[in-house]
């Protein structure tokens, strides 16, 4: 069920992928990459709500899960709720240090919730973690803008 699930989802057939995460929880419902799967899967149709209760019963089952912590903040930002998010993305960077996408989904929370200077810290890691390009390029971007917003805020 899961590598169905997987398949129909990358297909775009979500509600097909929602039904076989379903299946699979049914069948084991103590594996907590499934939930997180699924929780994916309910992101791409918006229902955020949703998905942070897949996401919340991952890190029940695995507190350890990076990316259901990063999931999860990210479900939270769509969601408009901005300093749950960046709780959750801080705590994938705890347990992982080198989780490139912590680094910019909290970096982009930040942005949005204008705290630049935090973001521009968060982009600067991405620098350290994968200076090569494309990745540099991207990161010099997103620098060049927060720090840009920063001295309009200033100028406020």
């Amino acid at each position: 069920w899961l590598g169905r699930g997987m398949v129909r989802k990358a297909m775009g057939d979500f509600e097909g992928s929602i039904k076989d995460y379903t299946q699979a929880i049914k069948l084991d419902p103590n594996i907590a990459e499934v939930w997180d799967a699924r929780g994916l899967v309910l992101v791409c149709k918006n229902d955020y709500v949703g998905a942070i209760a897949d996401y919340t019963q991952a890190l029940k089952l695995d507190p350890k899960l990076t990316e259901a912590w990063n999931n999860r903040g990210s479900a939270r930002v769509l969601k408009g709720d901005l300093d749950e998010g960046i709780s959750d993305h801080t705590q994938a960077i705890k347990l992982d240090a080198g989780f490139f996408d912590a680094w910019l989904s909290r970096g982009m929370a930040r942005h949005i919730k204008k705290d630049f200077t935090g973001a521009i810290l968060d982009y600067e890691q991405l620098l350290e973690l994968d200076p090569e390009p494309p990745v540099a390029a991207t990161a010099r971007s997103l620098i060049k803008y927060a720090r840009q917003e920063l001295e309009k805020q200033k100028e406020k």
